[in-house]
């Protein structure tokens, strides 16, 4: 359990892409009962509230118990896991434990994932960031083990140790993609430490997604850009989306420019969606970041494929917050290896999508300049 600046000079921000054949499906929104599911519905999953040291077993069984606990304590029912990986000495492994369930659901009914392929992948609709209580987890560390799709990683020798020369991985509640299961990219937290685990309910019943909703598309570029190609972001991004689509949408890059907003290409009282058709909130959430999804795919609706510290443009603190020259690389004319601009974070909901915590503030070892290159979000016209 730590905060998340002390790990940012590792930060790994992978993310799954349709590389693997993986296409998102698509969600009703922030209620989540369009398609007339009721909350619980699904297969439950949720961030633990207590945390463990890393010595629970490499069969899973004592984080399982604390899984089955901290439900029973809230009055849900039924049988849950800890999603963490087992010792393939000690039993069947994750995967096989989860077998073909699909339909997996927060404890506030709101849908996460279709398959327990997605959910070991991080391939989720919204950030699980929920306790069994209904609480957010969004700063702490959750022990998984395992890289994305359940492959055996890091995992203090089998959750035997709590050494701190040996490393376990972990991920973070408030993220989607890659970083919701293995936050580094491969490297671990100490094993002397505490984090949470996630919880996945085994039996409640599937339950399919709901269907695609109708709004403003935005999404993730597929290729970087550099500081002087923000000056063309609008470019940027109308041909990125061309590449792949064929509906002759508009769209304009989410970047602020020197005394310019970026809001001011946000409609507040529109519906935004990312491009599967999964709903992102109102532009007014979108300026404030008041939403538990990301901006989490690419133009043709499939999640993006994200280098090792990947970042996005943003050139503001916010979405409202005009553009300076310091945070803006002098309105993006350059291309200095000193200078440090405002960036994003697209692996994480709410308002650190635009504004990352970590990066270029002062003491901090996560550090990017005006002469790198990074990803831009394009919201549709």
């Amino acid at each position: 359990m730590r905060p998340l600046w002390l790990t940012a000079a590792l930060l790994g921000c992978n993310a799954i892409t349709g590389v693997d054949g993986y296409q998102v499906r698509v969600d009703g929104g922030a209620s989540d009962v369009a398609d007339g599911a009721t909350a619980g519905d699904g297969h439950l999953v949720f961030v633990s509230s207590e945390s463990l040291t890393a010595d629970f077993g490499g069969d899973g069984a004592a984080a399982d118990a604390v899984c089955q606990r901290l439900a029973g304590t809230v009055g849900r029912k039924g049988t849950f896991l800890a999603l963490v990986v087992r010792d393939p000495s000690r039993g069947p492994d994750l995967k096989a434990r989860l077998g073909s369930i699909s339909g997996f659901v927060r404890v506030d009914g709101k849908y996460l994932a279709d398959t327990a392929d997605d959910l070991l992948s991080g391939h989720f609709h919204r950030a699980i960031s929920l306790d069994e209580n209904g609480r957010e987890i969004t700063l702490d560390g959750v022990w998984t083990g395992f890289a994305p799709g359940g492959k055996p990683s890091s995992h203090c020798k089998y959750w035997s140790s709590k050494s701190k020369a040996d490393e376990g991985i972990y991920g973070v509640p408030e993220s989607g993609l890659y970083a919701a299961v293995d936050y580094l990219d491969g490297v671990g937290a100490a094993c002397n430490e505490q984090n949470h685990v996630y919880c996945v309910q085994t039996d409640g019943g599937d339950r399919s997604p709901p269907a695609p909703v109708a709004g403003k598309m935005v999404f993730l570029t597929r290729t970087t850009a550099s500081s002087a190609s923000i000056a063309d972001g609008d470019k940027v991004c109308q041909a990125d989306a061309d590449a792949v689509r064929t509906d002759k949408r508009t769209f304009k890059a989410l970047v602020a420019r020197k005394g310019v907003a970026a809001s001011t290409v946000i409609s507040p009282t529109a519906q935004y969606i990312r491009p599967s058709g999964a709903l992102i909130g109102t532009g007014k959430a979108l300026i404030e970041g008041s939403f538990d999804t990301g901006i989490w795919e690419t133009a043709d609706g499939t999640y993006a494929k994200l280098k090792f510290e990947s970042w996005t443009w943003s050139g503001a603190a916010s979405p409202s917050e005009p553009g300076s020259d310091t945070g803006t690389c002098a309105n993006w004319t350059s291309s200095s290896s000193t200078e440090q601009p405002r960036i994003g974070e697209p692996t994480l909901a709410r308002l650190d999508y635009f504004r990352n915590p970590n990066a270029n503030v002062t003491g901090s070892p996560f550090n990017y300049y005006c002469s790198d290159f990074g990803n831009l979000y394009c919201v549709e016209q």
